[in-house]
């Protein structure tokens, strides 16, 4: 007798998630099905905000967004003075 599912033609493989995932930047270990509302939390997005702004610090970018330093006489676009 013949296999009557031989002839499918769809597959029928499911995506195998690990069963927990390691945030790095709140550095927490929660279930696989709970990451999405996690990445949407409040607390993790504060967490996210903070470590841009450190690594803007360590590459030299101000991170208040103010143009205290700025050359009045300065090109807007470039920096240089004309």
């Amino acid at each position: 007798m013949a296999d009557i599912f031989s002839s499918h033609p769809y597959n029928s493989f499911k995506t195998i998630h690990p069963a927990t995932h390691h945030c790095d930047v709140c550095d927490r270990t929660l279930a696989y099905k709970d990451r999405a509302a996690h990445e949407r939390s409040k607390k993790h997005k504060a967490e996210l905000d903070k470590l841009k702004a450190q690594e803007a610090a360590a590459n030299g970018f101000s991170t208040t967004g103010g143009n205290e330093n700025l050359d009045p006489n300065a090109c807007h676009n470039c920096g240089q003075r004309q």
